[in-house]
């Protein structure tokens, strides 16, 4: 992985939900050298018979999920809903549906640096409870911090603030710095058609290689899943 340091990203203001966005936009040549993941993640042959991805142009908004803070990013036939807190994918849905396959807690979301462990979130995990839904990224953690550490449960991208910046008409991408970590992320969407094209990236800037721990971690609701059980 590059030490080489990526874009500077800034928003700035407090819009309204649905009002504009204040965006950033990286410098043409700009480049996050990241290691990557891409979902879908395709075999070669199968990606051969799928028809050709063309991405849709975005309709980006401010909102609100949960009462925090969130954007929107729809195109013609498909909407995501991603909170400014904890980059977590709170809704996939047809707009102006309301069903929503992604988990909702049944609590109330809180600001996590407001909230201790011992109160009403729990304990350890207390912080990532108060803003958690949906799908979430684990990064540099999977589960408890390790002994000595003042980390969140699953890491401080559940936490932490995200930064957004319009890559072009058709993609929005999504920044965080893990102070503690030392670990930059990046998560960009794309829509084409009914599907959403979603490609996360990680960059440290230390000149030595380094293990982490990075999980995708989905979790599905009601309505969605009303009356189905898993054994387990």
């Amino acid at each position: 992985m590059s030490s080489s340091a990526g874009p500077e990203v800034r928003a700035s203001g407090n819009p309204e939900p649905g009002g504009d966005v204040p965006v950033a936009r990286a410098d043409e040549g700009d480049d996050l050298d990241m290691v990557t993941i891409r979902m879908p993640n395709l075999a070669d042959e199968a990606a051969e018979e799928q028809p050709a991805w063309r991405a849709d142009p975005l309709e980006l908004t401010i909102t609100a999920w949960r009462g925090q803070t969130a954007w929107r990013i729809a195109g013609p036939l498909l909407e995501v809903v991603v909170t400014r807190c904890g980059g977590h994918l709170a809704a996939i849905r047809r707009p102006g549906e309301e069903l929503n396959p992604l988990w909702q807690p049944h609590w109330a979301a809180a600001d996590p640096a407001t909230v201790r462990p011992g109160g009403a979130y729990g304990g350890i995990e207390s912080s990532l409870l108060a803003t958690i839904v949906g799908h979430s990224v684990c990064i540099d953690r999977f589960g408890p911090p390790r002994a000595g550490e003042q980390r969140p449960v699953h890491g401080e991208a559940g936490v932490v603030d995200w930064m957004l910046t319009r890559i072009s008409p058709a993609e929005i991408e999504i920044t965080a710095l893990l102070p503690e970590a030392r670990l930059h992320v990046r998560t960009r969407f794309a829509i084409c058609g009914e599907s959403l094209l979603l490609t996360r990236g990680v960059r440290h800037d230390d000149l030595v290689p380094r293990e982490l721990e990075w999980c995708e971690h989905v979790s599905l609701g009601a309505p969605f899943i009303d009356d189905v059980e898993v054994e387990a």
